[in-house]
């Protein structure tokens, strides 16, 4: 059996250091945890659209994508560490 590094076990999540100056209103910490939620926001928001035609696809509803954003950001900045 392979033995596993602290870095695999930790894949994906955030550095504390980032988490504390996202909290303190760090613009570009924030922006870094923005992009790290970025993929599973847009998963989220992502809706069934009908075309005239009658064909269906999948698209990023930017309005709710949008929402998802600003309530990340909210949620960032009220996070008591």
């Amino acid at each position: 059996m392979t033995k596993m590094s602290n870095d695999s076990k930790e894949r994906g999540l955030l550095p504390f250091d980032v988490i504390v100056a996202a909290n303190t209103g760090d613009p570009q910490a924030i922006l870094t945890v923005m992009k790290h939620y970025d993929s599973w926001m847009m998963l989220q928001a992502r809706r069934r659209f009908v075309k005239p035609n009658g064909e269906s696809s999948y698209a990023v509803d930017q309005e709710i994508y949008d929402e998802l954003m600003i309530k990340l950001i909210e949620v960032i900045l009220s996070f008591e560490v």
